[in-house]
């Protein structure tokens, strides 16, 4: 992925694969064990862009979302 991660400043992130992979699997975990991942998981992969968002949300209730943009070569 690219930009390398960055807790403060990187929400948007992008990796560019070729036309033989269907699928991509996402796992992400919090720093905080108080806080809740959700977005993770196997996800279908069409030609072309795939916006994948997954959200954090602290124990205070503050939520950051990440995007993934995933480009499937044709």
């Amino acid at each position: 992925l690219t930009p390398t991660f960055d807790i403060l400043n990187t929400k948007e992130f992008s990796i560019v694969l070729d036309n033989s992979h269907t699928f991509i699997t996402v796992s992400a975990s919090c720093v905080s064990s108080k806080a809740v991942v959700a977005g993770t998981g196997t996800y279908n992969l069409n030609v072309g862009l795939n916006e994948i968002i997954l959200s954090v949300i602290a124990q205070n209730g503050d939520l950051r979302e990440y995007k993934i943009n995933i480009i499937r070569e044709g």
